[in-house]
């Protein structure tokens, strides 16, 4: 959940349906997880240890290895740009297609209308890997 332009903050939730002996035992697993995490440096701080190219998320072995991820993900795309005095030229034509595009599907959306059903013309192929 973004708290401002610059930080975030992620909630995970788990519904585990146990009782009795299987829940006691879900219960001392989990103490042994959260123990072993202690140990380990905190989600985001491997997170920017990525961004700034000291780790590579492909040799992270951690349990919150997806946190990790999505962390890299959202703090990668950096604080979120003052476009307002921005001066847009001719060779900006596709961004302004798409800023406008973008504008009208938001708009549509808040408003509870259909969006644009977008399709690939079936006379284009697509190159594998792509």
């Amino acid at each position: 959940m973004p708290i401002d332009d610059a930080t975030h903050y992620t909630y995970i939730m788990r519904l585990i349906r146990v009782t009795g002996d299987a829940a006691d035992e879900y219960r001392a697993r989990e103490a042994e997880r959260l123990a072993r995490r202690a140990k380990l440096a905190p989600a985001h701080d491997v997170g920017q240890d990525i961004l700034a190219g000291r780790l590579r998320v492909q040799d992270v072995r951690h349990p919150d290895v997806v946190r990790i991820q999505d962390d890299v993900a959202q703090c990668g795309q950096g604080i979120v740009a003052d476009r307002e005095h921005e001066r847009l030229g001719r060779s900006d034509t596709a961004l302004i297609l798409w800023r406008h595009l973008w504008e009208r599907e938001m708009r549509a959306l808040a408003a509870g209308q259909p969006l644009k059903r977008w399709r690939v013309p079936p006379d284009i192929q697509a190159r594998p890997g792509f």
